[in-house]
């Protein structure tokens, strides 16, 4: 390995900021069945990869030939993959430039994506796509633009439906060559049994005809723990004039639920071929340490992988055989190496950093060369390690600090703290320490150990006198003490007239117990008062605050108000003399919750909402409610001249009562449209028609037995009379 490489590593690290952008590194080293070797290094931070540099072996040596650097929002989002190539010497950046760049709208929801390459000083686009949601954060529209030299060369878009459930029962997909004119060309509908898909109907768009024209039907299959065991797919053929399958997959997995095959027949003149399949085997951890597939006229591949102990991978074995029957094959080792030593360093201490043994030189990014190294200086250390076939390494990153002794003495101080309040004491922050909270010289053990904030709520609020003791590898210091003593807040009491609930179109009057410093707040009102009226539904608020000690307090009220129930005057049946008793009402409501109706003064009979026999008279109407609520309505009873006036005359009903066959008998002076309607005693119509003057015969067979009322409607003016239904 010539020195060249490892100049250029350290020269890599530094100017990519490798001491703040990572935590741990893995290379990767390839050789094929040819001997072409090349090598892979992958930089993480918290388990994110953030660089890869790749590296060809090329005149005994191993030159970069890219580097792709990737670029993450707080939420861990990716947002720009950018990669640079390197010429032949492995030295010098080439304008063949790309960029990968994307767009959030909330923590993990893309709305575009970006791919560019560097050409002429501008960043010239490859691809676009664009994702849309809708208000449940569903996707809704998927488009991709495609371009030819910078310049839009066609567009697609699958457009998204859902059910109840959120599954996408049908997608459509759009092309244009412009995203203005959109014309169709497949669709998908799919059913679901409840979040799993049941089957799939495919039609395809025709020019010709305008119309969807059905393609194929896929039925998919579950076992007993849903997971997804195979598919059925046919089609209508014309010829054959009949169902034909297509093609036929199925899946199997092992115990801990891992796919372990997959296979697809085809059905080519009605014989069963193997088409393409791939197997797969886990380790306990869930690894994949062996996969093998093949496909109808693509050959063979098979991968093998080895992880060890620390769940890292360790090798992989690759082959790969075409159907000419010419194969290749290649392995590749991963290497994970880190630095051992001290990483907090007292005033005046030192620390010896060592790298792993086994390596025929190592070279550290101080510029020393020995396998261990001393420090008495706070950084990042990483070095390079060399093997004795050339191999070169690199380790995680190794970070020292100057680890300083807690100061936090100081003098005694107390303050109060309102009874019903929160406090919270803070100490001066320092790096790997440990704060042990105390109250009366005993230890609170509700505190963090690395808080140096001591938080407590108004019930963990107790006096007495507070300190911490800091303690960390460097050193120990105590705290001065705090006495906390209790303040009392304002007593705040709201009292009122009366009830706090009650109906519709009454009142309640609030009241505070403090004048000056208490503020009222709610929706509908807020300001400093002393009392005030309340006619609508809420929850009331009565703030005070203490001007001396700053404490304040509050008084919650809940004011209840009914809604009056409805009530509806369905009919009237008004008396056929002046002293007649013999006038009906029927009332109705709609409210809940009702419990009485009623008549004042009282008359007549009452039959739940049905009054009969009453004299003529003004009465008031009234319905009751659970609550104690009332609605009311007057009324008046009297003698109703206009069937005179309207020239309708013997209005008669027989017989009365009946078995179902009704007659309906009267004289009409002007020929006006004459209706009829029958009304069962909860006011709800259940016959209805014409009459022509002189006698109608209407079969009322069909009711059940009980009373009716029979209404004859002229010009607006409506006449009842009660009948009878007998069986």
């Amino acid at each position: 390995m010539k020195q060249s490489i490892l100049s250029f590593l350290l020269l890599l690290l530094n100017a990519a900021g490798y001491s703040q952008c990572c935590d741990s590194v893995m290379t990767q080293i390839c050789l094929d069945n040819e001997g072409y070797k090349w090598r892979a290094e992958y930089y993480y931070q918290n388990s994110r990869l953030e660089k890869v540099v790749n590296y060809n072996w090329y005149d005994q040596q191993y030159l970069p030939t890219n580097m792709t650097t990737y670029t993450y929002d707080t939420d861990s989002n990716l947002t720009e993959v950018f990669t640079v190539r390197f010429d032949n010497s492995g030295s010098n950046f080439i304008p063949d430039t790309t960029r990968l760049s994307y767009t959030f709208i909330s923590a993990h929801l893309v709305t575009s994506y970006h791919r560019e390459h560097f050409s002429s000083g501008n960043w010239i686009p490859e691809q676009i796509s664009l994702y849309t949601y809708d208000t449940s954060s569903l996707l809704t529209i998927t488009e991709g633009l495609a371009f030819t030299n910078g310049i839009l060369s066609s567009a697609s878009r699958l457009i998204y439906s859902y059910d109840s459930q959120m599954n996408d029962t049908l997608r459509v997909w759009q092309s244009s060559d412009d995203t203005v004119d959109w014309s169709n060309y497949k669709m998908v509908e799919r059913s679901f049994v409840g979040n799993s898909i049941d089957s799939e109907a495919v039609w395809l768009w025709n020019d010709d005809s305008l119309n969807w024209i059905f393609s194929d039907y896929t039925k998919h299959y579950y076992d007993q723990l849903n997971q997804d065991t195979g598919t059925v797919n046919g089609y209508y053929s014309s010829y054959w004039a009949e169902w034909r399958v297509r093609y036929i997959t199925s899946n199997d997995y092992d115990p801990s639920g891992n796919q372990t095959a997959y296979d697809q027949y085809y059905i080519f003149y009605q014989e069963l071929e193997h088409e393409n399949w791939w197997y797969a085997s886990y380790d306990s951890a869930g690894h994949m340490t062996h996969w093998e597939a093949s496909c109808f006229g693509c050959g063979f591949q098979l991968t093998d992988s080895i992880f060890n102990s620390q769940n890292h991978l360790d090798s992989t074995y690759d082959y790969h055989y075409t159907h000419n029957g010419t194969g290749s094959d290649w392995g590749c080792n991963y290497y994970f190496y880190s630095l051992a030593g001290d990483s907090a360093l007292c005033n005046g201490d030192t620390t010896i950093l060592t790298a792993p043994p086994g390596f025929v030189s190592y070279l550290w990014n101080t510029g020393e060369s020995t396998q261990s190294i001393l420090t008495d200086t706070s950084g990042t250390y990483y070095c390079l390690l060399t093997t004795s076939n050339g191999d070169v390494f690199q380790s995680a990153p190794y970070i020292v600090y100057m680890l300083q002794p807690p100061s936090i003495s100081g003098p005694d101080s107390s303050f109060g703290v309102c009874s019903n309040g929160n406090a919270f004491l803070t100490a001066p922050h320092f790096t790997q320490t440990n704060y042990q909270w105390f109250r009366n010289d005993t230890a609170i053990n509700s505190a963090s150990p690395y808080d140096e904030t001591l938080l407590m709520d108004y019930q963990e609020v107790i006096p007495g006198d507070y300190y911490v003791i800091a303690s960390n590898d460097c050193g120990q210091d105590t705290s001065g003490t705090t006495t906390i003593s209790l303040i009392n807040p304002p007593v705040v009491e709201i009292t009122t007239s009366g009830a706090i609930e009650f109906c519709s179109g009454d009142s309640v009057v609030l009241y505070s117990n403090l004048s000056g410093n208490n503020y009222w707040y709610n929706s509908s009102v807020s300001g400093h008062l002393d009392s005030f009226i309340v006619t609508t539904n809420g929850t009331y608020y009565l703030q005070a605050f203490d001007t001396n000690t700053h404490c304040s307090n509050r008084d919650t009220i809940v004011v209840t108000v009914f809604n009056n129930p409805q009530l509806n005057i369905d009919s009237v049946v008004q008396p056929t003399c002046d002293t007649c008793a013999d006038a009906m009402v029927m009332l109705s409501s709609s409210s809940f919750g009702i419990t009485a109706y009623s008549i004042i003064p009282a008359a007549g009979n009452q039959n739940g909402n049905i009054f009969t026999d009453l004299p003529p008279g003004t009465y008031q109407f009234c319905v009751s409610d659970s609550n104690g609520c009332n609605t009311c309505i007057d009324t008046v009873i009297s003698f109703n001249t206009s069937i005179v006036e309207q020239g309708l005359a013997g209005f008669t009903l027989y017989p009365n009562p009946s078995r179902g066959i009704l007659y309906c008998e009267f004289d009409l002076q002007q020929k006006v449209p004459v209706n009829y309607a029958i009304l069962d005693c909860y006011g709800k119509e259940v016959r209805a028609g014409k009459l022509n003057p002189g006698n109608s015969m209407i079969d009322l067979s069909q009711l059940e037995a009980g009373i009716y009322f029979f209404t004859l409607s002229v010009q607006g003016n409506v006449f009842t009379k009660r009948i009878c239904i007998l069986k």
